[in-house]
């Protein structure tokens, strides 16, 4: 009854907490606010493409030394719940830097150390919330928390970037003022969600808690590989999917550059975007929960050589025309890909055990951070050669995804397996 109750409250309060942190993420996009920000008071654009490098790293880097030793951590829950309510504050502290009227550089600069302390606090939480995560929501529950988080996340999302359109081009508000509405709300909700993460709770642990030093743990992470092979079979699928979706980001630029979109046209495909990520949440929600995580890493990979399929067309079929409506498609079956990540944390959640998860969710890590910067590389490289040999490239890339997702195997399939032997 004690692990029914937990596991009921653990879905509401981790719902709540990954729907306001999402929202309040769109505050500090890399990708758009945060760039928008750097130039404006600095008209640099190298600074103004640091901030999502920065972030990778600093986000990255403190997985790697606390998925090493979450085995230590006694009070998961209240562990991850303090490490948030100290760094998803500090977007706070930017109100009265900004106010302060600083030299640009230095508003900059400051900014910089908090934002890489923010993803410090979000690289050191990532592995013991997934901990709990797969400890506490049952197995069928997961996919289902996971979509709702993407869902009012989404939601959220959307409400956010109407709050930063109005504040951004009100001509009546100064650079600090905008910046200030902007990170105070950012920072206000990313607060909220490290307050609800305060009424999680977990079980009982079944891990080695022996003490091993931290030379000793990395020597014994490649052993790791040799004794699951499913957990080799997913990574190769997720780092052939990097290349499979590496110009998805770039999906609304290749749409204006390549048929000369106006602002209008530019904005309504952003939206119809972001609606995709709302279907997302509920399309990968319901597929993990009714059919299983294969089969939601399967149809997103699916998803992703049809996009990379029909920019190919629409490069092709130029010269004739697209109508517009087909451009719609594209951005919304975008969308729909940014939240695939669902499929891959679940499925090696439901293949690895306990004991071991947190080694398993690091070595993921390890092994995933390289191949982020290939977004980057396929922007660089569209922006010497051209789309279209981009698109081809990514284009091979995703049937090899394709091909390899239908290799992995359910937990079910997995269990047989097992009996079989045992027999």
């Amino acid at each position: 009854m004690y692990e029914q109750r937990v596991s009921k409250r653990n879905f509401i309060f981790m719902t709540v907490e990954g729907s306001l942190i999402f929202s309040a993420l769109a505050f500090l996009d890399a990708n758009t606010v945060i760039p928008i920000f750097v130039y404006a008071y600095t008209g640099n654009l190298q600074l103004a493409g640091l901030a999502s490098t920065l972030k990778m790293f600093f986000t990255f880097l403190p997985q790697l030394l606390v998925g090493i030793y979450a085995y230590k951590i006694r009070n998961v829950p209240r562990f991850t719940a303090l490490v948030m309510l100290f760094f998803r504050s500090l977007p706070l502290l930017m109100i009265p830097v900004l106010l302060a009227g600083l030299n640009p550089y230095l508003t900059v600069l400051i900014f910089l150390v908090l934002y890489c302390a923010f993803y410090t606090g979000e690289g050191i939480i990532s592995i013991p919330w997934w901990d709990v995560f797969g400890r506490t929501i049952p197995f069928e529950r997961r996919g289902r928390l996971l979509g709702y988080q993407l869902l009012f996340g989404g939601i959220g999302g959307l409400a956010a970037g109407f709050i930063i359109k109005i504040t951004l081009d009100n001509t009546q508000l100064s650079s600090a003022v905008k910046y200030s509405v902007l990170f105070g709300c950012g920072g206000f909700i990313a607060l909220l969600s490290a307050i609800s993460m305060m009424s999680v709770r977990d079980f009982a642990r079944k891990t080695d808690c022996k003490y091993e030093t931290l030379i000793g743990r990395l020597r014994r992470l490649p052993g790791y590989l040799f004794k699951n092979k499913e957990f080799v079979n997913i990574n190769i699928v997720q780092v052939i999917s990097f290349f499979n979706g590496m110009l998805v980001p770039l999906l609304i630029l290749f749409c204006k550059d390549t048929f000369n979109l106006g602002t209008s046209e530019v904005s309504t495909l952003i939206y119809v975007q972001i609606a995709g990520t709302l279907a997302g949440g509920i399309l990968w929600g319901n597929i993990s929960h009714y059919l299983g995580n294969k089969y939601a890493v399967m149809i997103s990979q699916i998803i992703g050589f049809g996009i990379n399929g029909m920019a190919l067309a629409f490069i092709a079929l130029k010269p004739l025309g697209v109508h517009f409506l087909l451009l719609w498609l594209i951005a919304f079956m975008s969308g729909l890909y940014m939240g695939s990540w669902l499929g891959f944390l679940n499925y090696i959640i439901d293949v690895t055990t306990e004991e071991d998860r947190t080694i398993y969710l690091v070595i993921n890590s390890v092994i995933t951070f390289p191949f982020a910067l290939l977004y980057y590389f396929a922007g660089l490289a569209a922006s010497r050669l051209g789309f279209l040999p981009v698109f081809t490239i990514a284009s091979v890339f995703a049937i090899g995804a394709v091909i390899m997702s239908f290799t992995l195997k359910s937990p079910e399939q997995i269990e047989a397996l097992k009996q079989v032997k045992v027999k």
